[in-house]
C-alpha cells in the first residue's frame, strides 16, 4: 500500500493540480494526505473526482493558509478518527490488523512550537494501535537537518525529539536528499531543511518489516512529496533492477561499476548505490540487445552463407555462438533459479537466507568485488 503527503502549498493552483495529478499517475498510491491546501472542501471534492479518488475528507482552510484533506480509494478500509487544523487521524483495516495512520501539520509559527510538541504527545495517547504519523512537522530533530541560514536552538531540537521520543515515534527508512523544505533565496542565503518526515511506532514497524518512504521531487511548492509503501517496493522502477550473471564475463561491467561509483564521490550512500545500478542497467540493457543482435547476424550468416565461407572464418562464426550460447545458459540457469532448486526448502541456511533477502527487498547492495564492502 503507498501513502503520498505533501505540503502543497495551494490546491488551488493549476500548476500545483498538474503536479498532483502526474504524481498520482505515477506512483499510484492509495491514500493521498495534502497540507497547506488553502482551499475549502468543494474545490477538494472536485480535485477527488480529478483523481478518481472514491472518498475525500477535508479539513477547511483559514483565511489564506492552512487546510487538510485525504483522499483514498475503496482498496483501502479507511475511516476518519478524529481532526483538527492540524492533523486528520484515520483507522486503516488491513489483512492482518488494524493500523493507525495520522497526516500531520506542525504549527508553522516559530513562537508555537510547543504546541505542536504537545499535540503529537495528546495524539500518541489516544491509540495503542500501531501508529504511522507523516507530514510537515515544521521542525528539525537534529542540527545536520539543517543547511544554511542560522542555525536553529538547541532547545528548539531537543524539545523536538523529546515529543517523537515521548510518543514513541522514530523515522522509517528513508530514501533519497534528507533535506525536503528548501527556501530559495538567492545562492547566498539559500536555506534547506528536514521538515517533513515519516515516523512510526515500533509496533508498525514490526508490522510492516519492510515499509520505505522516499522523498520525491515535484515541479511546485517548496516542499518535497513524501511516498510511504508499506511494502518497500519504493525505488523501484517500472521494472525492477534484475542483476544478470552473465555481465561477469564482460570486463566492461567492472569498469562501468568502478567509473559509476568514484564518479559520484561526493554523494550519499544511497545516491551512489542508485547511481551504480542505474548505469549498470542501462549498461546491461544495452549489452544484452547487442548480444542478441550478434546472435541472429552469425546464425543468418552461418545459414546463407557457408558454402562460400572459409573454414578459418565458420570457425570464428561458431566460437563466437558458442560464446554467446554461454551466457544465454548462465541467464537461463539464474532465471530458472537453478541455485533455488539445489539448495531450495531443505530447512538449510541458504534457505532461510534466502527468504530473508526476498522479504527485505533490493536495498542490501555490496560492492565487495569491487574493493568496497558497504552493507
Amino acid at each position: 500500500m503507498r501513502l503520498l503527503v505533501w505540503n502543497c502549498r495551494g490546491a488551488g493552483n493549476p500548476r500545483a493540480v498538474r503536479a498532483l495529478k502526474d504524481l498520482i499517475l505515477r506512483h499510484r498510491p492509495a491514500v493521498v494526505f495534502l497540507s497547506e491546501t488553502k482551499v475549502h472542501g468543494v474545490r477538494m471534492e472536485a480535485l477527488r473526482s480529478l483523481f478518481r479518488f472514491d472518498s475525500c475528507f477535508s479539513v477547511d482552510s483559514l483565511g489564506n493558509g492552512g487546510g487538510l484533506s485525504i483522499l483514498w480509494s475503496n482498496s483501502v478500509q479507511l475511516s476518519i478518527q478524529s481532526y483538527s487544523a492540524n492533523f486528520i487521524d484515520c483507522e486503516i483495516r488491513c489483512s492482518v490488523r488494524s493500523w493507525r495512520f495520522t497526516g500531520f501539520y506542525g504549527f508553522p509559527e516559530s513562537t508555537r512550537r510547543r504546541d505542536s510538541w504537545l499535540l503529537l504527545r495528546s495524539l500518541a495517547a489516544r491509540s495503542s494501535l500501531p501508529w504511522l504519523c507523516v507530514g510537515d512537522y515544521n521542525d528539525i530533530a537534529a542540527a545536520s537537518e539543517k543547511d544554511g541560514g542560522p542555525p536553529r536552538a538547541n532547545f528548539l531540537i531537543n524539545g523536538f525529539r523529546a515529543a517523537l521520543l515521548d510518543s514513541n515515534l522514530a523515522d522509517i527508512f528513508t530514501m533519497g536528499s534528507l533535506f525536503t523544505y528548501v527556501y530559495r533565496g538567492s545562492s547566498s542565503d539559500r536555506v534547506r531543511e528536514k521538515l517533513d518526515r515519516a515516523c512510526a511506532t515500533s509496533s508498525w514497524n514490526s508490522l510492516f518489516e519492510n515499509a520505505v518512504c522516499t522523498t520525491l521531487v515535484a515541479p511546485v511548492s517548496d516542499h518535497s512529496p513524501l511516498l510511504v509503501d508499506t511494502d518497500g517496493s519504493l525505488g523501484r522502477t517500472n521494472r525492477n533492477f534484475r542483476f544478470d550473471n552473465s555481465w561477469l564475463l564482460d570486463n566492461d561491467f567492472f569498469a562501468i561499476v568502478m567509473r559509476s561509483w568514484q564518479g559520484s564521490a561526493t554523494a550519499v550512500l544511497i545516491r551512489r548505490r542508485n547511481k551504480v545500478i542505474d548505469d549498470v542497467q542501462a549498461w546491461g540493457k544495452a549489452r544484452n540487445r547487442l548480444r542478441w543482435q550478434q546472435k541472429r547476424l552469425v546464425q543468418q550468416k552461418l545459414d546463407s552463407e557457408i558454402d562460400s565461407l572459409d573454414q578459418l572464418t565458420i570457425q570464428h562464426l561458431k566460437d563466437k555462438w558458442n560464446i554467446l550460447l554461454a551466457e544465454d545458459e548462465i541467464r537461463l540457469k539464474q532465471q530458472a533459479k537453478v541455485f533455488w532448486i539445489q539448495n531450495g526448502d531443505k530447512n538449510s541456511k541458504y534457505f532461510h537466507n534466502s527468504i530473508k533477502a526476498r522479504r527485505r527487498g533490493p536495498f542490501p547492495f555490496t560492492y565487495a568485488a569491487f574493493g568496497c564492502d558497504l552493507r
